[in-house]
């Protein structure tokens, strides 16, 4: 239970202001607070936790490349689909989308409008399998995805449509934000 997890959490919290209780006065520790410092920067082996944990005498942080993983999860993040949110979708897509299909932005569009319309209740489940950043305002992303969903008019129905499919996108930032310039997808195999 929750309970359960911040009462042995706390014990940690008042063991690092045992060691160190200089600490505590720049930053509170608490089992009920985020700590925000270690936990954006944990991800993307940024930040200044790893060297408490081991010797890494040549290890630089790069914390503008974790800084732009914390943004991709807009990106990655499926609220807009499991709310059916068309507009909040489409402002994910870069005016310049085109994939290998031939698709451009308004086909994808086109297809987004069309699950959302054949499908009134959407379900996500999704797998990060990779995140690159290639530059500053250039990135890739593979995931896994399982998508269930329940098709129109089946609303009393058990009737569900589940499908899994692997997503390779390339997002681009443009001011500020990060949008998809391309995406391929495919069925994922079972293994």
């Amino acid at each position: 239970s929750e309970a359960q997890r911040l009462a042995i959490s706390e014990c940690e919290q008042e063991f690092w202001a045992d060691v160190q209780p200089e600490f505590a006065t720049i930053h509170e520790l608490r089992s009920d607070l985020p700590v925000e410092c270690v936990t954006l920067t944990i991800p993307g082996f940024s930040g200044g936790h790893w060297p408490m944990c081991a010797h890494l005498p040549n290890w630089q942080p790069d914390f503008l490349a974790t800084m732009a993983e914390r943004s991709l999860q807009r990106v990655i993040a499926a609220e807009a689909a499991e709310s059916r949110d068309a507009s909040a979708l489409f402002e994910l897509i870069a005016p310049d989308y085109q994939d290998a299909r031939g698709n451009a932005a308004e086909e994808i569009r086109r297809h987004v409008r069309g699950y959302l319309v054949t499908h009134q209740s959407i379900h996500l489940l999704t797998r990060v399998d990779e995140i690159e950043i290639l530059a500053s305002d250039l990135a890739r992303l593979r995931a896994t995805v399982g998508m269930l969903g329940r098709e129109a008019g089946a609303e009393s129905s058990w009737d569900l449509a589940g499908d899994v499919y692997e997503f390779d996108v390339t997002l681009a930032r443009e001011r500020g934000e990060w949008l998809v310039t391309r995406a391929e997808w495919r069925r994922a195999l079972a293994n």
